[in-house]
């Protein structure tokens, strides 16, 4: 029923999954699909509401995915205007809802490789 999140040996967190994706994940999480893009560099980067951006390309489907997490809801407007001024138009825009891998990145800073020493394997 409760899930503590470690790191280095201190519990950091420790609660319900949901009250955990609640307080800690980042709200504003978005999955934006468009064509291929493999030239994506910083073009987001310096959106003032964008808190972190990937981009992950597939040449066999001829698109790229980008997630991205803002710092506020209304920022995805500002996210696709840099989209629009670059010639880009999604295919989807989705908004995620947070996961505890998220909860967990928000509260230690790094993935779970970092944690463990062995890529998490």
């Amino acid at each position: 029923d409760r899930i503590a999140i470690i790191d280095k040996g201190k519990v950091q967190a420790c609660d319900t999954p949901d009250h955990l994706k609640r307080d800690w994940a980042p709200a504003f999480v978005y999955r934006i699909e468009t064509p291929l893009w493999t030239s994506f560099g910083k073009t987001l980067d310096d959106v003032p509401v964008v808190k972190s951006v990937d981009a992950e390309h597939n040449d066999e489907r001829g698109r790229t995915q980008l997630r991205v997490i803002l710092k506020s809801e209304d920022g995805i407007t500002a996210v696709q205007n840099r989209l629009s001024e670059r010639g880009i138009t999604p295919i989807t825009v989705i908004r995620l809802e947070p996961t505890l891998e998220d909860a967990f990145l928000n509260l230690v800073g790094h993935g779970w490789s970092a944690t463990n020493g062995n890529d998490g394997q």
